[in-house]
């Protein structure tokens, strides 16, 4: 079984992670697939990481580092998949081309502005997905 999780750096993304490890428990087979998409429209360092592919990288690593070591912990077999653009629409085209079972993702990402209402990205993901979504609060 394979489960896919969405991962922006944000409580709610860290918190979808450990849920999604629990379904995959007692799975044989089972793999976390961790994605991340780097929106060059949000990052704070966006010139930093334009100039420098290093940067970027530690950026990208920052992110999804500890939902790996909380997936190694569990003994799950990880996958990780970096993705550039429109997070909604990067993670939609993706769930369109790669068997995932379902998908879990925090309710609300590191916007502040979002933390009156379900985030955007999760609600368009939920919306379009071609699989189950399950969104963690």
């Amino acid at each position: 079984m394979k489960i896919a999780i969405a991962v922006d750096g944000s409580e709610h993304a860290f918190r979808a992670a450990k849920y999604a490890l629990t379904l995959l428990e007692n799975v044989q087979d089972a793999e976390l697939e961790v994605i991340s998409v780097t929106d060059y429209n949000k990052v704070e360092d966006e010139q930093l990481l334009l100039q420098n592919l290093k940067s970027l990288s530690l950026y990208q690593d920052r992110i999804v580092r500890p939902v790996v070591e909380l997936a190694e912990e569990a003994g799950v077999k990880t996958k990780i998949t970096l993705l550039r653009g429109n997070p909604d629409q990067e993670i939609i085209n993706h769930l369109q081309t790669e068997k995932v079972g379902q998908l879990v993702l925090g309710s609300r990402g590191m916007n502040i502005m979002q933390e009156v209402v379900l985030g955007s990205v999760s609600r368009s993901v939920m919306e379009k997905a071609n699989c189950p979504v399950t969104i963690v609060k």
